[in-house]
């Protein structure tokens, strides 16, 4: 029962790291959008 209950936890964990990724990846496509665009925009939001 404890080794199920850590293989879904452990499926949790990855389905979360892998919308964190996600997130992150299209959090910089759209600085670099802002970067190619504005040069002072894409600034501010590389530095986030």
């Amino acid at each position: 029962m404890y080794g199920h209950h850590n293989r879904k936890h452990r499926a949790e964990t990855i389905r979360c790291c892998v919308k964190i990724l996600k997130f992150n990846a299209a959090r910089r496509n759209l600085s670099f959008a802002f970067y190619t665009t504005s040069p002072k925009s894409g600034f501010y939001t590389a530095k986030f």
